[in-house]
Parts: structure tokens; sequence; C-alpha cells
């Protein structure tokens, strides 16, 4: 049971450190040489994202062009000694830095393979592949006050 509770804070704390842009703890949660990959199309992996190792984790963190929020879905997890798995659902909103640019919604899922590591030993990721279900995309402009109209066009009327 501990070990489910500690995956469970795990994708909370990975989640959490993605969306908040903190490559230094988000990275910490992977292992030295660990993994993060999406797929560009469901079963290709080869046109997709692929970073390894902390230091290049903590850059793609940081270096996102998107802020956003991760709704995870409770993990099905399978432990095998010092190894583990996992898949967890997930949802993404966001939206990107470029004025005009579109919000994004992602629906779909992680593939995870964690490793307890250390002296005291705790989880980590070693491997994370995202496969996306679906993909959208919408232009909002946001509120304009007054129509558009200025002070002065608003006391005319």
């Amino acid at each position: 049971m501990e070990d489910r509770l500690a995956i469970l804070e795990l994708e909370g704390l990975y989640a959490r450190f993605f969306d908040d842009h903190d490559g230094a703890a988000w990275a910490a949660l992977f292992t030295s040489d660990g993994v993060y990959r999406s797929r560009e199309r469901r079963s290709d992996l080869s046109t997709g994202t692929s970073v390894r190792g902390r230091e290049s984790l903590h850059a793609f963190c940081n270096d996102a062009p998107y802020t956003g929020i991760h709704l995870m879905h409770l993990p099905q997890i399978s432990i095998d000694g010092d190894r583990a798995r996992s898949r967890v659902h997930m949802e993404w909103f966001g939206s990107f830095d470029t004025p005009g640019s579109s919000s994004k919604r992602l629906v779909g899922y992680y593939d995870v393979e964690y490793t307890r590591v250390g002296s005291t030993p705790v989880w980590q990721i070693s491997d994370r592949v995202t496969t996306t279900f679906m993909a959208e995309s919408r232009i909002v402009h946001g509120y304009v006050s007054g129509n558009g109209l200025d002070a002065a066009d608003t006391r005319r009327m």
C-alpha cells in the first residue's frame, strides 16, 4: 500500500511541477537517465518528442512554450519488486505564449515505468510515454470591454 501511495504522490507532483514550469523539481522526479516520450501518431514513437536525462528534462519543462493544467486520473499500477508500471489517463488544457494562438485540449494517457532507487528508496519515473487520443484547438480572443468603443464613443450614444 505504501508503494502505491508513493506512486500516486509522484503522479500528482509530476502534473503540478510541469504545470508550474518548475523544471528542476519536475526533472528530479525521473531517474538520472529517465526519458519522456510522446507519440505523433498512436503507434509511432520515432517522430514524437524524446527527452532523456535530467538536464534535458529540466530544460524541456522550463522552456515549454505553453501554459496549462493537467487533469490526472487515477493510475492503474502494477508493482514487481523495485519496478512498477502504470497507465494514467489524463486531460490537458493549455494555451501557447504567442499572441493570437489557439487554446488546446488533449485527452490521452501516459504509460509509465517506475524504478525504486536510492539508499532510502524512493520511486522515480524511468520512462514515460504520452499517447494522445484526441486533440482540439480553439481560438479564444477574449472579452473586449465596451464592444471596442472607447469612453468618448460611449458618451455620444
